[in-house]
């Protein structure tokens, strides 16, 4: 969708994110950066009505080739009104949330919650009143190793600073797509393990690596040492998926 935007396809553009609105209601956040792209760039097709943005004045005007943008939202769209007619609750997928343990709290008290249970798996395995057990292929163990919710905080903590980078550096459109990306699951926490999923979510956010990558290139030094603990987390989270624990 981005590429399709910032080279001016706005019929592709709105038809890949009513795809993605139709593959997962969250899809329709993509209208926001979309938006963005077509009011204030960076775009490829014609140059800017305005050289500087003034005051978030869009440096863009609206031309018919903007009507396509209508066209994104019809994925969710089609897709509710599915469940609509197949299930008699046009909005089950939100409904079934529930199953799944999560809730609303906003961003604040998720991200409060998330403090508190990672505190207490580091609490837990500081005194030994739990006591991970990597590798069991146990029933009972296979839910949880008893530091799930640290390592969501610390990889949470990590997305949010390279999100101020993102920010800085990345065009705005990039930085609202990315901030949405790590709000939604972290105003929707689930109940006893509040960033259930984070690192999955995190993952798919594209800007925050656009980021790594061209802070890495200004730290060559630190690509070696980071590869080694890529590698290093990547062999044992496999080896814990392996073994049927929870993993992302």
């Amino acid at each position: 969708m981005f590429i399709c935007a910032r080279r001016g396809r706005w019929a592709r553009a709105a038809l890949l994110t009513a795809l993605a609105c139709a593959t997962r209601n969250t899809g329709i956040l993509l209208l926001a950066p979309l938006l963005l792209l077509y009011l204030y760039g960076p775009r490829n097709d014609r140059p800017p009505d305005l050289p500087v943005a003034r005051r978030l004045r869009p440096r863009y005007r609206l031309r018919p080739d903007a009507a396509w943008l209508a066209i994104a939202p019809a994925g969710l769209v089609a897709y509710l009104a599915y469940w609509g007619f197949a299930g008699g609750d046009a909005l089950a997928p939100l409904h079934g949330e529930r199953f799944f343990k999560h809730h609303f709290t906003g961003p604040l008290l998720g991200f409060w919650n998330a403090l508190n249970a990672g505190g207490q798996d580091l609490w837990h395995i500081a005194t030994g009143k739990l006591t991970p057990e990597l590798f069991d292929t146990g029933i009972g163990s296979s839910l949880g190793t008893g530091w799930q919710n640290l390592v969501a905080l610390a990889l949470l903590v990590l997305a949010l600073l390279a999100l101020v980078g993102v920010l800085r550096k990345l065009p705005a459109a990039y930085g609202v797509y990315a901030a949405i990306g790590l709000l939604v699951p972290l105003s929707s926490p689930v109940y006893g393990s509040p960033l259930q999923g984070m690192p999955r979510y995190a993952a798919m956010l594209f800007p925050l690596w656009m980021w790594l990558g061209a802070w890495l290139a200004r730290h060559r030094r630190l690509a070696l040492p980071l590869l080694g603990v890529s590698a290093l987390s990547a062999a044992l989270l496999a080896a814990e998926f392996a073994t049927w624990h929870f993993v992302a």
